[in-house]
């Protein structure tokens, strides 16, 4: 006698439980294949939050003597815009031995370069407005 002749109910059973099973798996990759989808939509959604979100941008000038500019900018605005209205509200101007640019931790700010990218993630940007002076 075989040993699947000595056990058929063994066999039935184990079989029946293995079917069993295979369907729980496919049940839960369906269930995770639906979670890796909607947690790649959250992430979408989120990122299209942070990109339209804007950041409170700060600009301190200790030369002035005057509160930091502060304004709310797009993550799409340039430097160069935070630049001109930074150097307006303290009341400063390039003339032919001083011109000014913003620092951030330490570096050049190029004119080009966004709030979002300063930024990150950030809600909130703070930078430095630099005096820059030429002898002639």
């Amino acid at each position: 006698m075989s040993q699947s002749e000595q056990h058929p109910k063994n066999e039935a059973e184990l079989k029946r439980e293995l079917a069993e099973q295979e369907r729980r798996d496919a049940q839960l990759a369906q269930e995770l294949r639906a979670g890796e989808r909607r947690e790649g939509e959250l992430a979408e959604e989120l990122r299209e939050l942070e990109e339209h979100q804007d950041v409170e941008t700060v600009v301190v000038f200790p030369l002035a003597g005057k509160k930091p500019f502060k304004a709310e900018d797009r993550r799409e605005e340039q430097a160069a815009v935070v630049l001109r209205e930074a150097m307006s509200y303290f009341g400063v101007t390039d003339d032919e031995t001083t011109t000014y640019h913003l620092s951030h931790d330490g570096e050049r700010v190029a004119p080009e370069t966004t709030v979002g990218q300063l930024a990150g993630r950030a809600r909130e940007l703070t930078v430095k407005l630099v005096k820059d002076i030429f002898q002639g």
